[in-house]
């Protein structure tokens, strides 16, 4: 008696599990852009994702899906607006193992200060899938006196602080605790410093190196211009206008690039 007890109270347990598999929703695993709030629930600045007013940027989101089901439709909203694609919709598609990939391409955003970024994901069953995260629009203040023509902007790829206290040390010399001559570098009226962390490793490479200086933002190891996405395609990631186009497209401004290395090499590229 015992043991028929036990297996219809197994058994009751069983269906119920099933019974909660087969209604589960639909979950948002990766929103672009990047934001701490959307990774771990932390709306605190600082905000991964920056961006300048006007600069374009794609939004995208992953979806997975209930098995055999399929997303119908995604949209996107800022700060509670609907975010409306050239199309008309967000272009959904399946990226395999019941995932779909949701994206808008070129959206810009004129108005400073925190954006609240919100995915809504149909199912063909109607269940849907939210996700939340954020993303900074830059405040610029524009200096009231005379325009800069030309800028010449030299990027020491690789060369940190401690690199060039070597060199400096090795070509010029020390004494009594003083460098004998500062190196050219060390004599240029503006510099800035980049942490350039990527954001899948604290160690960077190249790419995502130059990627924080010519877009403003993060990206995975071996990728730049984009954000990582969970396509095969590499060509179809999430893009990021970068500063020469930026300037090219609202400024009117031309690009020059001067390089010790390969030009496609990922800093010049």
């Amino acid at each position: 008696m015992k043991l028929q007890n036990s297996g219809k109270f197994i058994a009751a347990i069983t269906g119920l599990f099933a019974l909660g598999n087969a209604f589960a929703a639909p979950t948002v695993t990766r929103l672009n852009p990047p934001s701490a709030l959307f990774t771990y629930a932390d709306s605190t600045p600082p905000y991964i994702s920056r961006f300048l007013p006007a600069q374009r940027f794609d939004l995208q989101a992953t979806i997975q899906a209930d098995a055999g089901k399929t997303i119908t439709s995604v949209v996107f909203k800022v700060n509670g607006t609907p975010v409306t694609a050239a199309g008309g919709a967000s272009a959904i598609t399946s990226i395999g193992g019941d995932k779909f990939s949701a994206t808008i391409r070129g959206y810009s955003n004129s108005t400073a200060g925190v954006k609240t970024l919100i995915v809504e994901a149909t199912q063909n069953d109607s269940l849907v899938a939210t996700g939340t995260g954020n993303f900074e629009i830059a405040n610029i203040t524009l200096n009231a006196g005379r325009k800069a023509k030309n800028i010449i902007w030299l990027i020491g790829d690789g060369t940190g602080i401690a690199h060039r206290t070597a060199a400096r040390i090795v070509s010029k010399g020390a004494s009594l605790g003083k460098s004998n001559d500062p190196l050219a570098i060390d004599t240029l009226p503006v510099t800035g410093i980049v942490t350039t962390h990527s954001l899948n490793s604290i160690v960077t490479d190249s790419a995502p190196g130059a990627h924080c200086y010519s877009t403003g933002n993060k990206a995975n190891n071996g990728q730049e211009g984009v954000f990582p996405d969970d396509t095969t395609d590499k060509w179809d990631n999430p893009r990021i206008e970068h500063m020469g186009s930026y300037l090219a497209r609202t400024q009117g401004k031309w690009l020059g690039i001067v390089t010790t290395a390969d030009v496609e090499d990922a800093t010049p590229a």
